[in-house]
Order: C-alpha cells, then structure tokens, then sequence
C-alpha cells in the first residue's frame, strides 16, 4: 500500500485571526491516521495570509480520510476554507 501526499490550504476568516494558534488548533484536529509532515504560513495578498499544510494518508480505497481531515480543520473556529491544491503518491 502506498502513500498519498496532500497540501491543503487554509483560509482565516479574516486577518484578525491569530495565525499561529490556528496551527496548533489544525494540528490537534488531524486524525491519528494521518501524518502532518510540515505547515506554513503564506502572504496571499493585503495582509491576507493562508496556511499550507501537507499531509500524509494511507492510499486505501475507500478510506476516506481526506474528507475527515477537511471536515474536522473546516468546522475550527476562524478556519473560512479548507482546500486541496495538490495530491500525489510518494515514496515514503
């Protein structure tokens, strides 16, 4: 069985959001299944700023641990969207 790694990024609600404690909230909102290989935060544009974040899955049919991931890190306070911009199978 192989490995898929997805980067996600995280919209703030607004620019008053406390960046660094919407972190640690996303990182104790990852199911055990899934590993958070790292997670930085990126300007997007006048004082907007984004988190992304890239995890590892297991890559098993039917598992559904993606759709968890984005609904546990959507339903944190201050979090707007959660989105997978990229996926891919890795070597781990």
């Amino acid at each position: 069985m192989g490995t898929v790694a997805i980067i996600y990024r995280v919209m703030p609600d607004s620019v008053e959001v406390n960046m660094k404690d919407l972190q640690d909230k996303i990182e104790l909102a990852i199911p055990k299944e899934a590993k958070l290989q790292g997670m930085m935060v990126k300007d997007v544009a006048y004082g907007i700023k984004a988190i992304l974040m890239r995890i590892l899955v297991p890559d098993k049919v039917g598992g559904g641990l993606p759709d968890q991931i984005e609904a546990k890190v959507g339903e944190i306070p201050g979090v707007a969207s959660i989105e997978a911009i990229e996926q891919s199978l890795t070597q781990d």
